[in-house]
């Protein structure tokens, strides 16, 4: 299966969406699943999982916990990843698209 998550943010250790997606696209991964994953641009660019593809879309932030410092990041992120998340969808013929966002989407 192809699974497409979006998250704001994609950690396994800073928050429970985050961690949520984290560990879903994980062991989608593991087993044997096509996983994509779109994400806020942040400073730490950390893929601990292999076969796993992470887009990251900008605004580029810092990620302190909570959400985003601005509405303005907030609209910019949403724009960016619907654009990333269609083009990764058409390409890629994805068939689950699964996302969890402070911001609706």
């Amino acid at each position: 299966m192809k699974i497409l998550y979006i998250s704001q943010f994609f950690s396994d250790s800073t928050g429970g969406g985050e961690t949520v997606i984290s560990n879903l696209a994980k062991e989608m991964t593991n087993r044997a699943h096509l996983v994509h994953v779109i994400c806020h641009d942040t400073m730490e660019r950390i893929n601990p999982y292999p076969g796993l593809d992470i887009k990251y879309v900008k605004p580029c932030v810092v990620h302190k916990g909570g959400i985003p410092p601005s509405i303005r990041q907030n609209a910019l992120y949403m724009v960016n990843a619907i654009g990333e998340g269609i083009r990764l969808a058409r390409k890629n013929g994805i068939d689950v698209i699964h996302s969890n966002s402070h911001s609706s989407i």
